[in-house]
This record gives structure tokens, C-alpha cells and sequence, in this order.
């Protein structure tokens, strides 16, 4: 079956299969987008909290990273232990912004991994090395136009 009145030959089954192609690639993209978002974040308050929207947050303890890194200790004293059980270590997340930041950032990396190795074993993907670099590029850009988008256009104001 063609597409008729458009004269472009393009045949129905070619545009399904190309379709079936690309959107599976999405869940990956969509993922390492999100990774560079949550980047993004651990960077802006590393290097520009002071000029940043996490600045105007609530709860400055758990964003301020010059005195978040203290909320894993016990009364915020590093010389008094864990706060919790793994709050140094495992479960460091849960203690502030930029801890969370990043284990989200690996999380998303992790997931989109998983997404691409499940995706070639249902579609049978064998693919060459010359396609692997290729998918890598894109997701490489994929990350860093999304880190890039939120580092200098949302989370600092007046970037």
C-alpha cells in the first residue's frame, strides 16, 4: 500500500518499520535527558548556588551544599557518626540535594542502559560497531543539550 496524491512512493510498511525503529530508541533518550537534567542540578549547586533558584528554596539544610553535607552526620557533626544506618555511605542520597541529584543522574544512566540492552535483545539488534558509535553520539548529545538547556537557561537567574 502506498500513500496516494502525496507522490512520494513511500510505501505504509516502510514508514511502520521505520517508525518501529526509532521510537523504542525513545525510552533510552528520554532517560539520558533526564540524566543531564539531574547533572545539571549537582553542578549549578556546586559552582553557582549563590546566583541559583535552589537558593530560594525552603529547606536550605538539605540544597545549601556548604552546609548540606553535614545533614549525614548525627547533629550534623561529623566527629558523632551516621545520622542512620548507611546515611555515609548507601543511603547517602536521602541526605541532601546534591547526593540525590546524582544518585538520580546514575540511576537514569542505569535505566536507559538497561532499556538499550532490552530493546536490541526484543528487536534482535546486532549491530555494528560503527552503529554503536553512532548511538553513543547521539546519546552523548542527547545528555549534554539537556544539561546545557537547564544549566544556562533555567536554573541560574538571570543567565
Amino acid at each position: 500500500m502506498q500513500f496516494r496524491g502525496l507522490g512520494s512512493g513511500i510505501e505504509v510498511d516502510h514508514v511502520r518499520q521505520r517508525h518501529c525503529v526509532v521510537l523504542p530508541f525513545l525510552l533510552p533518550a528520554i532517560l539520558l535527558a533526564l540524566a543531564g537534567v539531574a547533572n545539571s542540578v549537582m553542578d549549578t549547586l556546586t559552582f553557582h548556588y549563590e546566583e541559583s533558584v535552589f537558593k530560594s528554596l525552603d529547606d536550605q539544610e538539605f540544597w545549601d551544599p556548604s552546609q548540606s553535607w553535614t545533614n549525614k552526620y548525627k547533629n550534623n557533626d561529623p566527629t558523632q557518626g551516621e545520622k542512620f544506618f548507611l546515611s555515609t555511605t548507601s543511603l547517602v542520597f536521602l541526605t541532601d540535594a546534591w547526593h540525590l541529584f546524582k544518585w538520580l543522574m546514575l540511576s537514569f544512566i542505569a535505566l536507559a542502559a538497561v532499556a538499550l540492552i532490552d530493546l536490541f535483545q526484543r528487536m534482535k539488534i546486532v549491530a555494528t560497531w560503527k552503529q554503536l558509535v553512532a548511538i553513543f553520539a547521539l546519546f552523548k548529545i542527547v545528555f549534554g543539550v539537556s544539561f546545557e538547556l537547564c544549566w544556562s537557561y533555567v536554573w541560574v537567574n538571570g543567565k
